[in-house]
């Protein structure tokens, strides 16, 4: 496993999956220079009510970017981003999956200090 040392072993809890619908936009942003990307981000995070921005990931290599939004429908998610002026080539049904690591009972650490036992 990568990042884990010989012998140790890394724990992962896996969350239950999320009932709210979930659309994974796709954008193409060709020459798009570095200041103007977060402002293209920021215009994504401004869709009117009705549709939620949770998070885009730039990809600067393939000038492409993936924005993460919770709406009842995909059409909605293209018509809000339309209306805030970051139009999508493509929106896709989506899963959001995400793992949080956690230690062993007994072996807890907050902030780098062994929690001390409650009596």
């Amino acid at each position: 496993m990568p990042g884990a040392r010989s012998g140790q072993v890394r724990y992962v809890q896996i969350p239950a999956l999320t009932s709210r619908p979930l659309w994974l936009s796709e954008h193409y942003w060709p020459g798009l220079a570095d200041g103007l990307v977060l402002a293209q981000v920021q215009r994504c995070a401004l869709v009117p009510d009705g549709v939620r921005w949770l998070a885009t990931v730039v990809v600067p290599g393939q000038q492409t970017a993936f924005g993460l939004f919770t709406a009842l429908d995909g059409s909605d998610v293209e018509r809000a981003l339309t209306v805030a002026g970051a139009r999508s080539d493509r929106v896709s049904a989506a899963l959001q999956v995400t793992a949080e690591e956690v230690r062993p009972t007994g072996r807890a650490r907050a902030h780098g200090q062994l929690r001390k036992d409650m009596r």
